[in-house]
């Protein structure tokens, strides 16, 4: 019911907008692979990306890496991810950082947390020779506007969702 609710309530909405302005023309449409680390593997990544490929020129890929998921073994660790995703790279696809360690809700943090956990990915990454990253996207889409701030200064996009939530009384 909440989500018929929030469906009707875009529709609304959105149908009382008489116009809209984006910054891309036409419309892209963008795909992002969420949880990119060893957990699930190079192998998962191929096979997924082997069919991402085939819309290559369509559509815009944004690969979410963790850096040290659930801290399990860090990306730096697992050489045969890394080449898959820098293949991925050289073929257009792009990375954003994914949180560090996607425990929780590690982003609904201060200012200073999340810049700790942020510049700890990045040097991940770093690490495992990959390039930086110019986005963002936090863990179950959990960002408090402190992280939010502290992210703006590392990043130049961060993926995020609106929600409306139906609140009880």
């Amino acid at each position: 019911m909440l989500r018929l609710r929030a469906a009707v309530l875009a529709l609304l909405v959105f149908s009382s907008i008489s116009r809209v302005e984006t910054a891309c023309e036409p419309a892209e449409i963008w795909v992002e692979v969420h949880d990119v680390s060893p957990v699930y593997g190079a192998e998962a990544l191929r096979r997924l990306s082997s069919v991402l490929l085939g819309y290559s020129g369509e559509i815009r890929v944004f690969l979410m890496v963790v850096p040290c998921h659930y801290s399990s073994r860090p990306i730096s660790e697992s050489p045969e991810l890394i080449e898959e995703i820098r293949r991925l790279l050289s073929l257009g696809f792009e990375m954003c950082l994914h949180g560090y360690t996607h425990r929780g809700f590690e982003f609904a943090a201060s200012y200073g947390r999340a810049l700790e956990l942020a510049e700890a990915g990045l040097r991940e990454l770093a690490e495992a020779g990959l390039p930086r990253p110019r986005g963002f996207c936090p863990p179950r889409w959990r960002l408090s506007l402190d992280a939010a701030k502290a992210l703006s200064k590392l990043f130049t996009r961060i993926h995020c969702r609106l929600y409306v939530i139906e609140g009880r009384r």
